[in-house]
């Protein structure tokens, strides 16, 4: 299992580690949050109300994602859907972390 845990202080660095009794504690503590990715067996580890920053994280390092235009919600949301487990998250629907992803305009003239 890859461990990937993120540190929202100041500039969101991410600190990579392959701990399995960090991954252990994280797991079996009721109080913790975390996303993981089953597709690329990544855990993400974050703080209260965040899941969506690991999420746009996964997406962004393990999917090679940057933006998306909003035609493509439908595809993210079902990758989502199919392959992340959100734990003490308030919001578990895969619509409203796809609708969060970054996006990109077409340009019209």
């Amino acid at each position: 299992m890859n461990l990937v845990r993120q540190k929202f202080i100041t500039d969101q660095g991410m600190i990579g580690l392959r701990d399995w009794e960090f991954a252990w504690e994280i797991l079996t503590n009721s109080k913790s949050h975390w996303v993981y990715d089953m597709e690329h067996d990544v855990l993400c580890v974050v703080g209260l109300g965040d899941h969506i920053g690991a999420v746009r994280f996964i997406v962004k390092n393990f999917y090679g994602l940057n933006r998306i235009y909003c035609e493509e919600i439908p595809k993210w949301q079902e990758i989502i859907g199919n392959n992340m487990i959100f734990y003490n998250a308030k919001v578990n629907d895969s619509k409203h972390y796809a609708s969060s992803l970054p996006r990109k305009y077409k340009h019209v003239d």
